[in-house]
């Protein structure tokens, strides 16, 4: 069984600036791990665990519409302590940032790029640390396909919402990187995974200006397909 839980309360500091208090709570039991070959130790929180975190987050935000953005920045950065005192099973502490970037470059054509960074410090069980993969970033690999204490990673897309000689349908191409790593002592160039992939739009909600969007990414371990409403990021 797994809960998580989410939520972010913000009030306005500025024009486009936000700050707040973080909440974050994951509960996860009744796990099961199969047999290995390798004889693989179980990791940390084999066994089930609860954390709580609390923290803190500023937000910049310049979007418009946060499904369907043409032009704007997104940047965040926020901080989450998780410990016994909270009612946690272990203690840690989680620094994360995420940065994106949209520009009109001609009429229904989008430039939209992202970075996104997470880093974990302390006793983190294995379903709280970093993971790379998803419908949203890294698309090719499945959500925690990889994972470790460190992870960067970074994607630019080319939208056409619609195309020219259309009023509903469009497409997107992509180009993803990223990594995982232990400690910044150990990160290692030549372990940054590639991913890419294409994506046709269907403009569902237009008064909204809402695509439904289905996109295939590849990687060197096969595609992966993914329907979703709204941009990934």
């Amino acid at each position: 069984d797994y809960i998580a839980v989410r939520e972010r309360v913000l009030h306005k500091i500025a024009d486009n600036f936000f700050g707040g208090i973080e909440f974050d709570f994951q509960k996860i039991s009744k796990i099961k791990f199969e047999e290995n070959e390798f004889n693989l130790p179980l990791p940390l929180g084999s066994e089930g665990s609860k954390n709580l975190g609390l923290g803190v987050g500023l937000v910049y935000d310049s979007r418009h519409n946060a499904m369907n953005v043409r032009n704007g920045l997104f940047a965040e950065l926020a901080y989450l302590h998780y410990s016994p005192k909270f009612g946690s099973d272990f203690n840690f502490k989680t620094v994360s940032t995420d940065i994106r970037w949209y520009k009109t470059v001609a009429t229904n054509q989008v430039l939209a790029a992202q970075f996104f960074g997470q880093f974990v410090n302390g006793t983190a069980p294995f379903n709280q640390l970093a993971l790379l993969g998803g419908e949203s970033m890294m698309r090719g690999y499945y959500y925690g396909r990889f994972r470790d204490k460190k992870l960067m990673a970074a994607q630019i897309e080319y939208r056409f919402l619609p195309f020219p000689f259309s009023k509903r349908f469009g497409a997107a191409a992509f180009l993803s990187t990223g990594t995982v790593f232990p400690t910044f002592s150990a990160f290692q160039s030549n372990k940054i995974l590639p991913a890419a992939g294409f994506g046709i739009r269907y403009l569902i909600f237009p008064k909204k200006d809402i695509f439904l969007r289905l996109d295939v990414g590849f990687t060197k371990e096969g595609p992966a397909f993914y329907i979703f409403n709204g941009e990934a990021f």
